[in-house]
Protein backbone atom coordinates (compact mmCIF):
# COMPACT_ATOMS: atom_id res chain seq x y z
CA UNK A 1 0.00 0.00 0.00
CA UNK A 2 1.49 3.35 -0.99
CA UNK A 3 2.41 5.80 1.72
CA UNK A 4 0.08 8.79 1.95
CA UNK A 5 1.55 12.05 3.08
CA UNK A 6 -0.48 14.11 5.53
CA UNK A 7 -1.44 16.47 2.69
CA UNK A 8 -2.73 13.67 0.44
CA UNK A 9 -4.56 12.06 3.34
CA UNK A 10 -6.40 15.30 4.04
CA UNK A 11 -7.24 15.67 0.35
CA UNK A 12 -8.49 12.07 0.16
CA UNK A 13 -10.52 12.52 3.35
CA UNK A 14 -12.10 15.70 1.96
CA UNK A 15 -12.92 13.93 -1.31
CA UNK A 16 -14.46 11.02 0.61
CA UNK A 17 -16.59 13.46 2.66
CA UNK A 18 -17.77 15.20 -0.54
CA UNK A 19 -18.75 11.91 -2.15
CA UNK A 20 -20.48 10.73 1.01
CA UNK A 21 -22.42 14.01 1.23
CA UNK A 22 -23.56 13.88 -2.39
CA UNK A 23 -24.67 10.25 -2.09
CA UNK A 24 -26.62 11.02 1.09
CA UNK A 25 -28.41 13.94 -0.53
CA UNK A 26 -29.16 11.95 -3.71
CA UNK A 27 -30.66 9.13 -1.63
CA UNK A 28 -32.85 11.69 0.10
CA UNK A 29 -34.02 13.08 -3.26
CA UNK A 30 -34.82 9.61 -4.61
CA UNK A 31 -36.79 8.62 -1.52
CA UNK A 32 -38.68 11.93 -1.55
CA UNK A 33 -39.52 11.71 -5.27
CA UNK A 34 -40.70 8.12 -4.81
CA UNK A 35 -42.96 9.27 -1.95
CA UNK A 36 -41.22 6.92 0.46
CA UNK A 37 -41.93 9.03 3.53
CA UNK A 38 -40.27 6.86 6.16
CA UNK A 39 -37.10 6.42 4.09
CA UNK A 40 -37.04 10.16 3.33
CA UNK A 41 -37.01 11.00 7.01
CA UNK A 42 -34.35 8.35 7.71
CA UNK A 43 -32.06 9.78 5.02
CA UNK A 44 -32.78 13.30 6.22
CA UNK A 45 -31.59 12.45 9.74
CA UNK A 46 -28.31 11.18 8.28
CA UNK A 47 -27.52 14.52 6.62
CA UNK A 48 -25.69 16.94 8.88
CA UNK A 49 -24.65 20.57 8.43
CA UNK A 50 -21.16 19.15 7.87
CA UNK A 51 -22.47 17.31 4.80
CA UNK A 52 -24.10 20.45 3.43
CA UNK A 53 -20.85 22.37 3.24
CA UNK A 54 -19.78 19.92 0.51
CA UNK A 55 -22.94 20.39 -1.57
CA UNK A 56 -23.04 23.00 -4.38
CA UNK A 57 -25.62 25.75 -3.93
CA UNK A 58 -28.05 24.63 -6.70
CA UNK A 59 -28.22 21.14 -5.17
CA UNK A 60 -28.59 22.71 -1.74
CA UNK A 61 -31.58 24.66 -3.11
CA UNK A 62 -33.24 21.38 -4.09
CA UNK A 63 -32.47 20.12 -0.58
CA UNK A 64 -34.27 23.17 0.86
CA UNK A 65 -37.30 22.41 -1.35
CA UNK A 66 -37.45 18.86 0.03
CA UNK A 67 -37.30 20.25 3.57
CA UNK A 68 -40.03 22.73 2.65
CA UNK A 69 -42.22 19.95 1.30
CA UNK A 70 -41.78 17.96 4.51
CA UNK A 71 -42.47 21.04 6.64
CA UNK A 72 -45.63 21.70 4.63
CA UNK A 73 -46.80 18.10 5.14
CA UNK A 74 -46.24 18.65 8.87
CA UNK A 75 -48.32 21.87 8.64
CA UNK A 76 -45.27 24.01 9.47
CA UNK A 77 -46.12 26.54 6.79
CA UNK A 78 -43.93 29.42 8.01
CA UNK A 79 -40.90 27.14 8.06
CA UNK A 80 -41.78 25.85 4.58
CA UNK A 81 -42.09 29.39 3.26
CA UNK A 82 -38.69 30.40 4.67
CA UNK A 83 -37.04 27.34 3.14
CA UNK A 84 -38.65 27.96 -0.25
CA UNK A 85 -37.62 31.62 -0.13
CA UNK A 86 -34.02 30.54 0.47
CA UNK A 87 -34.21 28.01 -2.38
CA UNK A 88 -35.65 30.62 -4.75
CA UNK A 89 -32.88 33.06 -3.82
CA UNK A 90 -30.23 30.44 -4.60
CA UNK A 91 -31.89 29.48 -7.89
CA UNK A 92 -32.16 33.14 -8.95
CA UNK A 93 -28.49 33.68 -8.19
CA UNK A 94 -26.98 30.37 -9.34
CA UNK A 95 -29.30 28.54 -11.72
CA UNK A 96 -32.45 30.46 -12.74
CA UNK A 97 -33.52 27.84 -15.30
CA UNK A 98 -35.00 25.84 -12.40
CA UNK A 99 -37.47 28.65 -11.72
CA UNK A 100 -39.11 28.38 -15.14
CA UNK A 101 -42.40 26.52 -15.26
CA UNK A 102 -45.24 26.07 -17.72
CA UNK A 103 -48.87 26.81 -17.10
CA UNK A 104 -51.24 24.22 -18.59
Amino acid sequence: MPHLSRRNWKKDKRHFEEVEARISVERLFIAYEAAMQEETRIFLRKISPHHLKHIPDPIKAFYWTVLAGLASKDKQFEKAEKLLTEAIYIFQKEDPKHLIYRMH
